[in-house]
């Protein structure tokens, strides 16, 4: 490695493809969720005993 920043690399330029967990789900699926839940911590939306509706 002869630069300090060739480690950092676009997913683009390395030909990758970020997948979810689940199939079928986006990607950014369970950082939504945290946020959710968050939400729900905080009081800014009611709790639920279901998953919230995307």
């Amino acid at each position: 490695m002869t630069g300090a920043n060739e480690w950092c690399q676009l997913a683009k330029d390395l030909k990758v493809k970020f997948q979810g967990v689940e199939d079928g789900l986006p990607t950014d699926h369970y950082l939504w969720l945290t946020g959710q839940g968050r939400k729900m911590l905080r009081g800014e939306v009611p709790l639920k005993s279901s998953w919230p509706a995307r």
